[in-house]
């Protein structure tokens, strides 16, 4: 998309409200990223303090010292865990622009599926649960 650095900042403010926080990526002592402690900041952030949405890999300068493989991951592990309804959810996904959505509902659950959204077309195709990370890594790279 080509736009002007005033349009995207018009854009931001007509569609992300709520409170956001920049999360810092944790390194445990091999300098390796520190999955589990991201998951407790995100719970701490997204419960007690009810934070809307987060900005990752690059709080602290940490986004040039990690790989494409860390940051890719980074974002693979940030999921909506609200306890708001699927529509709300949805809602706020479209608003921010994420480009993919991954559904896991009961009757897909008790079938073994989810169900991919890509945005852009507005497909959605139904996977094998165990090929989740598989088919949204394939479609993040397609883009």
């Amino acid at each position: 998309m080509d736009y002007m650095k005033a349009e995207a900042k018009q854009a931001a403010r007509e569609q992300v409200s709520g409170l956001w926080a920049a999360v810092t990526t944790p390194f445990d002592a091999t300098g390796a990223v520190d999955y589990d402690a991201l998951l407790r900041d995100l719970d701490r952030l997204t419960g007690d303090l009810q934070v809307d949405g987060v900005f990752c890999t690059g709080v602290m300068s940490e986004f040039w010292s990690l790989t494409g493989t860390e940051r890719r991951r980074l974002v693979e592990v940030i999921v909506d865990d609200r306890h708001v309804r699927a529509g709300v959810k949805f809602s706020d996904a479209e608003l921010v622009g994420i480009p993919f959505r991954v559904t896991v509902g009961k009757r897909g659950l008790a079938a073994g599926t989810a169900e991919l959204t890509d945005r852009a077309t507005g497909s959605t195709v139904a996977i094998p649960l165990d090929e989740v990370a598989k088919h949204v890594r394939e479609a993040v790279a397609g883009t």
